[in-house]
């Protein structure tokens, strides 16, 4: 995750540099990791920021979902969707992120949160997941639009919780 989340502690750093003082290849593992995506994944990936992203910028919140027809589309293969519930987190004041996947039989559904909002317990909560605090799943067995109208009236149950919520304390 290039040391952005929070189990970055200061024995993962100085793991890095004792690799890096064996003589690993860091720029090219990160290529491998990072810079190794089809054409579709990047069209797909362009579609979903461009017209399936939803902000809620009151809420501190954003999602992307996409259908089984846009699988097709996009010539989807496993794996293409990989970092997308992130992906909203660029935006500026954006705390909590879902993704909602079109399964046969069911929503699938990421979460990712910053700061003090456990979606580990929403997840559990709401949508028979679990995770940890900032990253968890679950899934729904209703439609997609049942799925992103149920999600959509639980973030107005947590309004005051989002509204509140903090990536970072003003003293960082």
């Amino acid at each position: 995750g290039c040391f952005s989340f929070n189990s970055s502690n200061p024995s993962t750093f100085l793991t890095c540099a004792e690799l890096l003082s064996k003589g690993i290849h860091k720029d090219k593992i990160f290529n491998l990791i990072y810079n190794n995506f089809s054409h579709d994944r990047m069209k797909l990936m362009g579609y979903c920021l461009n017209d399936k992203l939803k902000v809620i910028p009151e809420l501190h919140t954003a999602y992307i979902w996409l259908t089984s027809e846009e699988f097709k589309r996009f010539n989807f293969k496993a794996g293409d969707t990989e970092g997308f519930v992130n992906l909203p987190h660029s935006i500026k004041d954006i705390h909590f992120t879902a993704l909602f996947l079109e399964k046969k039989d069911h929503v699938k559904i990421s979460f990712r949160s910053r700061g003090n909002f456990s979606v580990n317990e929403f997840s559990k909560k709401y949508f028979n997941g679990g995770g940890h605090k900032n990253a968890a799943g679950g899934e729904s067995k209703l439609s997609m639009k049942e799925t992103i109208v149920k999600f959509e009236t639980l973030l107005n149950e947590y309004a005051v919780e989002l509204k509140n919520t903090k990536w970072f304390s003003d003293e960082s």
